[in-house]
């Protein structure tokens, strides 16, 4: 599944990502056409008060005036922006002399209204003077994602520090897919500070616009003009806010308004339904249930060998074109070409599971989790990738066909935990909360082993037996199958000689793997001829351990003065074990480690 995630956290010149809208037979071979601002557009000016400029300084640029508006019918939708940046310095001149505007030409059309430059009292019009490319960058692609969506790439020269950029263009269209439905976030702060914030909607459609607040109390101004209901926001003198660093990814610092005309999730389900119902027991998808019920005797392997069907004989490979961003193909079409992205590989799976009489349903997620669906109104929008719920005896099992190297059995198996998702079914009702289905943790075991009881001259023999469970067993899993033995022996020997630094192989790493219980265990061999150091005095010599599997997993906070939430895996389990048979006829333990000082 295709979509556009707007980092709120980058400059707003990166936030003019442009959502999805057909270009005329007329331009589409230009891309884009240049001419005036449409007649409906409020015109906002750039506050005069130069003490701004100063404060108001990210990578050398000031941000004057960030102006978004939006005209809105039953089916057609319009989008300007007008943005006003300064260049303050060297940096600031080469930020502002580039811009850079996403959008994609099967439903958006684009209309590029003014490039200018204002310098020393002077208005410099530049759209003639400046070097524009369409570039189709595909940056989706080390994805295995093509959408088709292409970047003006614009480059404006002689750009000069203390000059005044400003640019406009409006977007017109809306993707079919979403049936003329609309949804946006007005972000309200960024981490650069803003002299002016505009946000202006014409609203003319019969739907209701729905509006939430989020971390932020400000109201838009209501009025009407002609047809419309006009709804607009204004602020002025907008501080900076400073994350602090390593926030989860569904915590949003930022305050945000969000907008919808949609009511609620079951709107999104009615949505959905007839995009993601299931084709079943085609000639050709028999074929695929015939083998697997022949080999293949209860529900749960079924559902297992369908799961290895479409998650090994059909590659991921996504074409997102117009429609296809959020509309899957037909199962059929997915198992003649054999490929497909995560909502063609989800749909396929649930046909074949309801065609071998096993209930199933297609399900819509944030990767994100939690409070990226939670805190906005309800949009098919928010959701940026498709997995499939099964449901076995009363037991629900939430399952991905689009990952790979999997093992184990359905309850061994890794299931992901997305917080709240949206099942896709004629009887589904609002958000299912799928945390409380997957509760188990997954975990990472190591146990080494120093074997001291020769002498202290002699080499030390270092085994090392670790276990990897549920998500960490497809990692490792993974990583095996796809890197070179020879290269990966030499990995684990130059990770380890970060501790010991004369370490040495003694036999080939060995890997078994549990597919039953989806536990893959990694067998290491190794020697060390110098595991012993001298103290500084030279009375006695010591051997430094240190719980590696800790130091990897449990982060320092490097920055513990923070109002904000903490980044942490879970729900996960690490032990790290370390046995030292020794000799104590010749050796005597120091009483503190170096790590800690207990």
């Amino acid at each position: 599944m295709r979509f556009i995630h707007v980092d709120s956290k980058q400059y707003i010149v990166r936030l003019v990502v442009l959502f999805g809208l057909v270009f005329t037979p007329a331009i589409f071979a230009q891309g884009y056409t240049i001419g005036p601002a449409p007649s409906w557009v409020k015109p906002a000016q750039t506050p005069d008060n130069d003490k701004l400029n100063q404060q108001n300084n990210s990578d050398g640029e000031a941000y004057l005036l960030v102006d978004f508006q939006w005209q809105v019918g039953e089916s057609q939708h319009s989008q300007y922006r007008h943005i006003v940046t300064q260049a303050l310095n060297t940096t600031g001149v080469s930020e502002a002399s580039q811009i850079s505007i996403d959008f994609d030409p099967v439903y958006e059309t684009l209309v590029l209204h003014t490039i200018n430059i204002q310098r020393d009292g002077r208005i410099i019009d530049r759209i003639d003077r400046t070097r524009i490319n369409l570039i189709q960058r595909e940056e989706d692609l080390d994805y295995q994602i093509y959408d088709g969506s292409k970047t003006l790439s614009i480059f404006i020269d002689d750009i000069r520090t203390g000059d005044i950029v400003e640019y406009s263009y409006t977007i017109k269209g809306a993707n079919p897919v979403f049936s003329g439905h609309f949804a946006e976030n007005l972000n309200m702060q960024w981490n650069v500070p803003v002299a002016r914030l505009h946000y202006r909607v014409l609203w003319s459609s019969a739907r209701m616009l729905h509006i939430r607040n989020q971390g932020t109390d400000i109201e838009p101004i209501k009025s009407t003009s002609g047809q419309y209901i006009e709804y607009e926001w204004k602020r002025d003198n907008i501080k900076e806010v400073i994350a602090d660093s390593n926030i989860p990814d569904w915590y949003d610092p930022y305050p945000v308004v969000y907008l919808s005309d949609i009511a609620s999730w079951d709107e999104v389900t009615d949505w959905a339904w007839p995009l993601y119902r299931p084709i079943i027991n085609t000639p050709m998808q028999q074929t695929i249930t015939a083998a697997i019920m022949e080999q293949a005797s209860t529900p749960e392997k079924r559902t297992l060998a369908a799961l290895r069907f479409v998650q090994d004989e059909v590659r991921y490979l996504g074409i997102e074109m117009g429609e296809s961003s959020h509309k899957p193909n037909t199962p059929d079409k997915v198992i003649e070409q054999r490929f497909g992205d995560c909502k063609d590989k989800s749909r396929l799976l649930v046909s074949l599971l309801q065609g071998m009489g096993i209930e199933a349903s297609s399900v819509l997620v944030n990767t994100l989790g939690d409070l990226k669906v939670k805190n906005p109104l309800p949009t098919p929008a928010i959701f940026d990738h498709a997995i499939v719920l099964v449901r076995i005896n009363g037991k629900n099992y939430w399952l991905d066909p689009t990952r790979n190297y999997q093992s184990g059995n359905l309850d061994a198996l890794y299931q992901p935990d997305y917080d709240f998702a949206l099942v896709v079914s004629d009887q589904s009702s609002g958000l299912t909360n799928m945390t409380d289905d997957v509760s188990a943790s997954h975990s990472k075991e190591v146990n080494e082993t120093f074997d001291f009881r020769d002498t202290t001259d002699k080499p030390v023999t270092y085994q090392i037996i670790s276990h990897f469970d549920r998500y960490y067993a497809d990692i490792q899993r993974k990583q095996f199958s796809e890197t070179n033995p020879a290269e990966l022996q030499q990995s684990y020997l130059n990770y380890m000689a970060h501790y010991f630094s004369d370490i040495e192989f003694t036999d080939e790493i060995s890997v078994t793997d549990d597919n039953e219980l989806n536990r893959v265990t990694v067998n290491e061999q190794y020697s060390i001829p110098n595991a012993w150091s001298k103290s500084d005095d030279g009375r006695y010599i010591f051997v430094n351990f240190e719980p590696y599997l800790m130091d990897d997993h449990i982060k320092t906070v490097e920055a513990p003065i923070r109002t904000m939430p903490y980044a942490v895996t879970h729900p996960v389990r690490y032990q790290h074990t370390t046995r030292i048979p020794v000799s104590y006829t010749h050796l005597t333990l120091p009483t503190k480690c170096r790590k800690c000082g207990c």
